[in-house]
């Protein structure tokens, strides 16, 4: 299930407070889609049952740009995120089950059931500012998709929501946040999230 998670990171620079405004301020964030599947949707769903792991890991990840997926493959996803024996397949599975549950035929019931026990932030890096975004005063907030694996760390992060001249600073700080993993039934699972991250001057 891909959820909003309630933590936002913000940075307020002191450092400027008394100089002359300059040119700058918030920016409206664009989206930024997946990238289609370049392979069938049924030669993907097929690779899902292959015996490679990295061939199960790059067909969940090609689905993740599909429009919909039926319910049987859903299924098939959210399954391989909880007990196939390679990590890299669980977060692959689990980024495109929680990127497409909710936009698929019968997924937002199958998301609802996903966790018992959301995600919940413990650490985070402080924010670094980029130097020409400081001298450009550009500010605003970005959303970054992300994959918390079963230890809390994040295993997957994109920008879903890009300032262009903020995405890499964002992307390094969220790649440091840990947190107590999602729970089903008692034991952690991947947990895709989407999560604002805020630049403040």
């Amino acid at each position: 299930m891909r959820t909003l998670l309630a933590v936002a990171c913000g940075l307020l620079c002191a450092a400027g407070a008394g100089a002359a405004q300059k040119k700058g301020g918030p920016v409206k964030a664009t989206e930024v889609a997946i990238a289609r599947p370049t392979h069938p949707i049924a030669a993907l769903e097929r690779a899902l049952e292959a015996p490679a792991a990295a061939d199960r890991a790059a067909a969940a990840s090609e689905l993740a740009g599909a429009d919909k997926l039926s319910r049987s493959t859903l299924q098939r996803l959210l399954d391989l995120s909880r007990t196939d024996p390679d990590p890299a397949v669980r977060v692959a599975a689990a980024w495109t089950f929680g990127h497409l549950a909710l936009s698929s035929p019968g997924g937002e019931k199958m998301a609802e059931g996903q966790v018992d026990t959301q995600p919940r932030l413990l650490s985070q890096p402080r924010l670094a500012y980029p130097p020409a975004a400081y001298a450009a005063r550009v500010e605003g907030t970005l959303k970054v998709e992300i994959v918390i694996d079963e230890t809390g760390h994040v295993a997957r992060a994109e920008v879903r929501e890009s300032i262009p001249a903020l995405d890499q600073a964002a992307l390094d700080s969220v790649r440091g946040w840990t947190f107590a993993p999602g729970l089903k039934d008692g034991k952690p699972v991947p947990v895709t999230a989407l999560v604002p991250v805020t630049f403040k001057l």
